[in-house]
């Protein structure tokens, strides 16, 4: 795999969390590839990012090159996506 370009979210069906992160990154048109956390191309980046160990719990997810923002961190990980979209947009 090359470094990612577009942040990664992982989530999965009947997390609150997930469905809260999910909603700000839309209604801030912040963009994200969302994986199912039961995906084969989500546990490929488990795999490649060394993070197996942190399957399924500590879901949402956001990967962007070589940070991870855990279940815990999801303002952490929304300050991150402000930050990279204003950088784009050349604030």
């Amino acid at each position: 795999m090359s470094e990612i370009e577009i942040p990664i979210l992982i989530t999965k069906d009947d997390c609150q969390k997930c469905e809260w992160l999910k909603d700000k990154i839309k209604k801030e048109g912040l963009v994200v590839k969302i994986l199912d956390g039961g995906s084969t191309e989500a546990l490929s980046e488990f795999a490649y990012h060394e993070m197996i160990d942190k399957m399924p719990l500590d879901l949402p997810i956001l990967i962007y090159a070589d940070e991870q923002y855990f279940a815990g961190e999801s303002m952490k990980a929304l300050k991150h996506l402000r930050m990279r979209k204003e950088k784009s947009q050349g604030f």
